[in-house]
């Protein structure tokens, strides 16, 4: 029996249980996938208005004098409950329909913070917003209540909640470029000569004098292909067993793979390493041109599945599985455990001057490869670099992880139980291996045109129902579905390498490991790196003029793949460059494998191709060009007055944030600042720079984090208070 006295705390308990009743129902929601109803979303400008904004699946919204920023809420807000809204690219749609008709004390809150509420003057309500650049954005609509009622954490639970929206941008899962290329690559084209009939309108003045019903039918067109081909990705990834909660792009399929492989629990332990030595740490690849000009006879090599075999050769750093020590002056054998050391170096009298071993970063966060300098490294980068042989490499102290060796081996020697140590290590993310051969699978499955989904744990309806939609819809599935797959696997790392948002760290955030990952990349192509040879190295490929690695194209866990063999090349600068024979035909009618021949780097491909050969010949050097960009308020916010002043008399109009404005994207051939060719032989291995690197923008983003010296607790306590 209950007595009276305590009946309070008797029904401060029921509240508890109900409390976690609530929270196992919805875990148990959350764990159950159902085929979301999506709904393609895209709008359209004319005569500088935006006047149309447009559903798969609902009647359009037309205003010719220009859709306001509620109406855009509205229609957004107006979509059956639970409706997944989804645009190829909504930054667009955003910045015109939303963002320009907000006030700038609205559009700088929402921008800064992310967040933004306010009173509608013309209804009862309260909109909350949610606005992730070029990402997410989210619309609540509450009752109407005072704001800072609303923003109250004691008094959120006040809240009436009415309805909600929201809107993602997906072409983040694709790699393919504009969307009527993606749509193409995908089989997913509908019309093709009336849409690119209606693409080739744009950006001229027939386009403002388009028929209202033919703006409209054009705009469902994208809609349907949008909203069908968000269906296919959602299904793609369903049949490898990753059901997708949200839609930003491959890193929302990379999150939940990591989550399956419970990557959290082989992170280091906390203390180890200091945000700050994690920063430094951190470079990306090695993109580097050692020899420009015309060279004739080209290898194109490129590291298969680099990053994803990377992530798998990651040990288990848990406490349990492993214990650090800092070892002063350290030995090689001491280099040969999975850890990182405090470097330095200098060049000899033997050194070969064409490369230094190891990468620095500018204060602008440039990467050089220097003849002199000192950082921090991986221990597996460290010793390929003293393998060389071609520099004085001094190791001021390593910090190793060293396997726990099990109790009954504790009477072997030390050297019996380093040796037995090294082989100790667990690599439980060598799961993520299984993704290269889901892709091959799936290529397999592709080619046959059925596949078979009996070890999914589907049960035996929704087995068949997924066999049979598969048989329809595989022998219309291109192979660069497969792209679905690596951008999943690439992104793996990068959420490991996402940087701060705002002032937090995302869940994912571990730049021991994404340090580990380009690290080994960079290994894997100095080990091969040839004076006589070299030409360029990008990330996880290298150009050269012989055939080094012969018919052996495995290096270990390195697979290395000969993409193709060019009779020539010419390579003007870093990262601009001609392979082979380039098409004779209008860029317009290129194919993507054609485009892969010809890199530009942010210059127009059609514009610097009518030069091209003055390029080569040496009587052009610098290119100019003025392309018409869309940059958004978020740009427009960070120009000063001064620029906007310079702006304006050099173009003759305002920059605008939500207009195509001009902006000059040039050329230089003597721009390559990390690199002097000497006495301007281009046939003359070049000599690298010693930059300035006292502390470059990326360190300090992540020092500015640890400077909050506040818990994650205590910030997540200051956003609610700000933000709600």
């Amino acid at each position: 029996m209950t007595h009276g006295k305590h009946l309070p705390d008797y029904y401060e308990r029921i509240g508890k249980h109900r409390a976690r009743e609530g929270m196992r129902k919805r875990r148990k929601a959350l764990a159950t996938w159902n085929i979301p109803h999506i709904e393609g979303i895209d709008g359209e400008t004319q005569n500088g208005r935006y006047v149309l904004l447009a559903s798969s699946d609902r009647p359009p919204l037309y205003n010719p004098k220009g859709i306001t920023a509620l109406q855009f809420i509205d229609y957004l807000l107006e979509a059956p409950k639970g409706t997944i809204q989804v645009g190829y690219v909504t930054h667009y749609d955003i910045t015109k329909g939303l963002l320009s008709g907000l006030n700038d004390t609205q559009r700088h809150i929402l921008l800064d913070t992310e967040w933004l509420a306010f009173n509608r003057f013309d209804k009862p309500v309260t909109i909350r917003i949610h606005y992730i650049y070029h990402r997410t954005l989210e619309i609540w609509e509450y009752e109407q209540m005072d704001l800072k009622d609303f923003w109250d954490k004691n008094k959120k639970w006040n809240r009436k909640f009415l309805r909600k929206a929201m809107l993602y941008s997906v072409e983040r899962f694709s790699s393919s470029g504009p969307f009527l290329e993606t749509m193409e690559n995908f089989n997913m084209l509908l019309d093709k000569p009336f849409m690119e009939s209606m693409k080739k309108l744009r950006g001229w003045s027939l386009w403002d004098e388009v028929p209202r019903d033919l703006l409209i039918e054009y705009n469902r067109n994208e809609c349907v292909m949008t909203k069908i081909w968000t269906y296919g990705v959602i299904f793609f990834y369903h049949g490898i067993g990753i059901d997708l909660r949200r839609y930003n792009g491959y890193g929302s399929a990379a999150s939940l793979m990591l989550r399956k492989l419970n990557v959290k629990e082989y992170f280091q332990e906390s203390g180890i390493f200091t945000i700050d030595e994690l920063s430094r740490l951190y470079i990306a690849g090695r993109s580097e041109l050692f020899r420009n000009g015309e060279i004739s006879d080209v290898y194109y090599y490129d590291l298969k599945n680099a990053y994803v075999t990377a992530l798998s050769l990651i040990p288990s750093l848990s406490p349990k599985k492993v214990r650090w020590q800092e070892i002063r002056y350290p030995s090689m054998e001491d280099l040969e455990y999975f850890g990182v050391s405090r470097v330095s170096w200098k060049s000899t009298d033997k050194t070969d001057i064409i490369w230094g071993p190891l990468p620095v970063r500018d204060m602008n966060g440039a990467i050089y490869f220097p003849l002199e300098g000192s950082g921090l490294y991986h221990n597996l980068e460290v010793l390929e670099a003293i393998k060389r042989d071609n520099w004085e490499i001094s190791v001021e102290w390593t910090r190793i992880a060293i396997p726990n060796i099990p109790e009954n081996f504790e009477n072997m020697t030390l050297e019996e139980a380093q040796k037995l140590r090294k082989g100790l290590y667990e690599y439980p993310l060598e799961k993520v291996r299984s993704m290269v051969d889901a892709r091959a699978k799936m290529k397999k499955a592709i080619e046959k045109g059925s596949m078979s989904f009996e070890n999914f744990g589907l049960d035996e309806l929704n087995q068949l129902f997924m066999e049979q939609l598969m048989k329809e819809l595989l022998p219309r599935t291109p192979l660069a579905v497969l792209d679905l797959y690596k951008g999943m696997g690439n992104s793996c790392y990068g959420k490991l390498a996402e940087k701060p948002h705002g002032k937090k760290l995302p869940s994912y955030n571990n730049l021991l490991f994404a340090s580990f990952i380009t690290s080994w990349c960079r290994a894997q192509l100095l080990r091969h790196l040839q004076t006589d040879s070299i030409i360029m190295t990008a990330t996880d490929s290298l150009i050269c003029t012989k055939p080094i690695f012969g018919e052996n194209l495995i290096d270990g866990f390195a697979k290395w793949d000969l993409k193709k063999h060019y009779s020539h090349g010419f390579f003007l600068v870093a990262g601009v460059y001609s392979l082979g024979d380039l098409p004779s035909k209008p860029y317009d009618e290129w194919t993507r494998e054609d485009r892969d021949l010809f890199k530009t780097r942010g210059v127009p491909a059609e514009e610097l191709l009518k030069v091209w050969e003055q390029f080569k010949a040496g009587t052009m050097r610098e290119i100019s060009v003025d392309v018409p960009m869309l940059n958004g308020w978020k740009v427009y916010y960070t120009r000063s007055k001064e620029w906007l002043q310079a702006y304006k008399a050099k173009y003759g109009q305002d920059f605008k944030a939500d207009e195509w404005c001009p902006v000059t994207k040039s050329l230089s051939a003597d721009s390559n600042k990390k690199r002097d060719f000497r006495g301007g032989n281009k046939y003359i291995p070049s000599i690298p720079a010693v930059p300035n690197t006292t502390e470059s923008q990326a360190e300090r983003r992540y020092r500015m984090f640890e400077g909050l010296g506040v818990s994650e607790a205590q910030f997540d306590n200051m956003v609610w208070s700000r933000v709600g």
